[in-house]
């Protein structure tokens, strides 16, 4: 690790600050002492978006010495060149070295670093996370942003491979937190974020015409939104982020209302069930399997949003549950969804009407 390549302050660091236990417990296991946050069941593998959510999750416990050393592992190994987004895969090569494996992006994960570097500027009074977090929007800007005949913006999932022909784009609908934008847009009120939140809030409900997110799908300009072909009305894996976005969003938020209604599915799902299904059609409603640990937790806030009280407090003590009897068998996909609802249900984290981050110190 470079020191002082990224942006902390010129001071002896003290002693970790953070009193997440839950947190804690994942960096140990997870985190290299250089900052690497590492896959284990993957051959070891890193990526752009398990170096972002380490960095918001520290943000949230205060733990400004694990912040510091993640951003600089991912300064000095997947943001190399700052014109660029980072690349988002790095591990062991087929020559048995270690370093970046696939040099494209992931637009999800960078929203998360820029997000995380300007709310550590403001939270911790730390300049240098404002100017790095703002060149990150650039290189998104440039590289990940597609211009719409209209004149507006819509974030593509990176920079390669997401452009299937004259003016058609293959989407994530998970990659893109309203609230996450609203804070980008407050940092660049002349920029595209505006613009981006706007045809996100769109694409999330124009995907799910039976109540369900779908993980990927097209948008051709003139034509509209559509089932990706190779993809199919799948949504599963990334799409369980998005019942999670949309549940931390605040109240306040002029989408919030649209969006709780059109991705009630799930809830409906869980209510007649008690369970979260690992796949749905989401022309058709029709749901398979059962979803893991991970997938349950990520609708917590989805169904406090919605008011779905009796389901919530049950929903919460399964959460409760499965942390305490399968975290060590949980993979790190899971684990970071497990992270993200929990914390958000013993009130350490929320999202303002502007996207800010607001902390709290509640363990309840």
């Amino acid at each position: 690790m470079s020191a002082g390549i990224g942006c902390h302050m010129p001071f002896v660091r003290a002693a970790s600050q953070a009193s997440w236990g839950l947190w804690d417990r994942y960096a140990s296991e997870t985190i290299s002492a250089d900052g690497r946050v590492i896959e284990h069941s993957r051959e070891a593998r890193t990526t752009s978006e398990g170096q972002a959510y380490a960095l918001f999750f520290a943000l949230v416990a205060n733990d400004r010495v694990r912040f510091d050393t993640i951003l600089d592992w991912t300064l000095n190994q997947l943001w190399t060149n700052r014109a660029e987004p980072p690349a988002w895969l790095w591990g062991q090569r087929k020559d048995g070295t270690w370093g970046i494996i696939d040099s494209n992006s992931a637009s999800d994960a960078e929203l998360w670093i820029a997000y995380s570097l300007l709310e550590a500027a403001r939270l911790w009074e730390r300049p240098a996370c404002q100017q790095l977090g703002t060149e990150l929007l650039a290189a998104i800007r440039s590289s990940e942003m597609a211009r719409l005949a209209d004149g507006g913006f819509m974030l593509i999932p990176g920079k390669s491979g997401f452009r299937l022909g004259e003016r058609t784009y293959l989407l994530n609908p998970s990659y893109a937190p309203v609230q996450v934008l609203r804070r980008l847009a407050s940092r660049q009120p002349d920029g595209p974020w505006q613009s981006v939140a706007a045809n996100q809030v769109s694409l999330l409900v124009r995907s799910a015409p039976a109540g369900y997110a779908p993980d990927w799908y097209r948008f051709r300009e003139g034509v509209g939104f559509s089932v990706e072909p190779a993809k199919g009305p799948t949504g599963g894996y990334d799409a369980i982020r998005t019942y999670l976005w949309a549940g931390m969003l605040n109240p306040e938020d002029p989408s919030f209302s649209e969006l709780l209604a059109s991705l009630g599915g799930m809830a409906k799902a869980f209510a007649a069930s008690g369970r979260v299904p690992h796949y749905v059609n989401v022309q058709t409603g029709e749901v398979f399997g059962e979803g893991p640990a991970g997938f349950s937790a990520a609708i917590y806030p989805f169904l406090v949003a919605a008011g779905h009280d009796r389901l919530a407090v049950r929903l919460r003590a399964q959460m409760e549950s499965d942390i305490e009897r399968l975290w060590s068998s949980l993979g790190y996909y899971d684990k970071n969804l497990l992270l993200f609802s929990s914390g958000w249900a013993q009130g350490r984290y929320r999202f303002d009407v502007g996207g800010f981050l607001q902390l709290g110190n509640n363990s309840q």
